[in-house]
């Protein structure tokens, strides 16, 4: 979980919301939007249950204007970080000391660039 976090502080994530995915507590997040409350529950069902997924799991983001095309975006975000943790964790790899370190102070990883020193 706390590298999914990380991608998501690089990417200029609420850091509120960082925080709240990596304790698994982003259900009491208060001031989340309707659309993130939406995907953040739709990942949490498909990542946690997927056979119980049913059509009315996603309505929520159709109301918000999701089509077929974005609903099927989503699934496979949702499954590709799924299975690059399960993959992580099957053959014990650690994250990266930069990584860890951005983990455990809450200031952003950055990406290749700003690490170049370039803007990004």
């Amino acid at each position: 979980m706390q590298s999914h976090a990380e991608f998501l502080r690089v990417e200029d994530g609420d850091p509120a919301l960082v925080e709240a995915i990596k304790t698994r507590s982003w259900n009491t997040l208060t001031g989340l939007s309707e659309r993130a409350r939406a995907l953040c529950t739709l990942a949490d069902k498909l990542s946690a249950t997927p056979t119980r997924m049913a059509a009315d799991d996603w309505q929520p983001l159709r109301d918000l204007g999701f089509d077929d095309t974005a609903c099927l975006e989503v699934a496979h975000i949702v499954g590709i970080f799924n299975y690059l943790t399960r993959l992580a964790d099957g053959l014990g790899l650690q994250l990266d000391a930069g990584t860890q370190k951005a983990a455990e102070t809450g200031e952003a990883l950055g990406t290749p660039e700003q690490a170049a020193g370039r803007a990004a």
